[in-house]
């Protein structure tokens, strides 16, 4: 599984990308919305991990944007928003799931491993 991590802050982009290689999973990193869409039009991604605050391009956006271009693309938003705020943004934007910071990488797990079968 290739999974997509857009996140401005590098250490969740070191750690998402660590874990990632950890699990048998390989990871893309951008660090912001418009390189994100960038790199999944040119390398493509079965599931993308992007957080909700970022400079420029945020998370609902980015999300839209992949809808629109990838619909079958699982896309989870991340964010320490409280749950109930982040649970709104990902429904209206579209996201297939919703991440809280800081995040259980067991629960990352868990969700990925729904989101795109083996």
């Amino acid at each position: 599984m290739k999974v997509l991590i857009i996140d401005d802050h590098d250490s969740i982009r070191d750690l998402l990308a660590m874990w990632c290689r950890a699990t048998g999973r390989r990871a893309l990193v951008a660090a912001g919305g418009a390189e994100g869409l960038a790199l999944l039009a040119e390398k493509g991604a079965d599931a993308v991990l992007v957080d909700v605050d970022m400079p420029g391009l945020r998370g609902p956006e980015v999300c839209r944007r992949i809808r629109a271009q990838s619909p079958d693309v699982p896309v989870v938003l991340m964010s320490g928003r409280c749950p109930r705020e982040l649970a709104g943004l990902a429904e209206a934007c579209g996201a297939s799931g919703a991440l809280g910071k800081p995040f259980d990488l067991t629960l990352l797990d868990g969700l990925l491993r729904g989101l795109v079968p083996a």
